[in-house]
């Protein structure tokens, strides 16, 4: 398609950048805009974004520099920036909202450019600092829905909206993404229990732990019961594997219609405690 080819001078300067560090040996991933791209949206025009770790840049630097880069280093204390044939490289190492670490470096998804395998990041870090960078002087919705457009089966919005939440720029773009059926709804939050209610699941968790207790197959346990939602969580200490599946089963009799996650721990299975020192002087007389 042609809206999504890129300028080709950028797209040239992007690969001989990205094979100095390959070839020092320097972690990276494609970022911003140029990311969005290689994942599916539209092409950047106007810089070549990469994420490195800060304590990397230095070396990318001097790497660059021989590979005849002009060096920049600007007063922000989060970038640096090289240029080659007139196009900007930013090294970036802290986007807003947004700090560069190996985890986040794993996290980038391979991708093709040009022939040439790119790790670029999840779209949801990319979003995360374009939306958090959104300001009254600033406000790129056009830019924003057409990257949305082409990335958002792979971004996860419920993260998103929790790492923007406190922007409310970041607010209103989602919104309007949401209204234009770009995103899905979000997750429903728990409904709040009544005081009625949370009697009621005292009292039916109290009921089933008398059960428990009461059961002549298995007499007093030291078993806990939590309910969340239609799920019955067991926690606590069961003395064998046979004991541990009959109390799943006789709290699935006095729970009807609740999933059962029995966590509990068979002793019989708790490595031996190590022997102190008293007890190995013991076994050497």
């Amino acid at each position: 398609m042609a809206d999504r080819a890129p300028d080709p001078r950028m797209l040239a300067v992007l690969k001989k950048a990205v094979g100095v560090l390959q070839e020092e040996g320097i972690p990276f991933a494609l970022a911003g805009s140029m990311a969005c791209w290689a994942l599916g949206g539209p092409p950047s025009r106007h810089d070549v974004d990469l994420a490195l770790l800060q304590s990397d840049a230095e070396r990318a630097l001097e790497a660059l520099a021989a590979a005849g880069f002009r060096i920049e280093r600007p007063p922000e204390g989060w970038l640096v920036k090289v240029w080659d044939d007139g196009i900007l490289v930013d090294l970036i190492w802290a986007p807003m909202g947004l700090r560069v670490t190996h985890e986040v470096l794993r996290a980038a998804r391979p991708v093709n450019v040009d022939g040439m395998p790119v790790p670029a990041l999840a779209p949801t870090d990319v979003l995360t600092s374009k939306l958090l960078a959104l300001n009254e002087g600033h406000l790129d919705f056009e830019g924003l829905l057409a990257m949305v457009r082409g990335v958002r089966e792979q971004v996860d919005w419920d993260e998103l909206r929790r790492r923007t939440e406190a922007q409310p720029l970041a607010r209103s773009f989602l919104y309007l993404a949401g209204e234009l059926g770009l995103t899905p709804e979000p997750e429903p939050e728990p409904a709040r229990l009544t005081a009625g209610e949370t009697e009621d699941l005292g009292a039916l968790t109290e009921q089933t732990r008398r059960a428990l207790a009461e059961d002549p197959r298995l007499g007093q346990l030291d078993v806990c019961i939590t309910l969340r939602g239609q799920r019955a969580l067991l926690t606590g200490h069961v003395v064998t594997r046979d004991r541990q599946q009959l109390v799943a089963a006789v709290v699935a009799e006095h729970l009807p219609g609740y999933e059962i996650d029995n966590a509990t721990t068979i002793l019989d299975d708790l490595p031996e405690p190590p022997a102190t020192a008293e007890e190995d002087l013991g076994a050497d007389r």
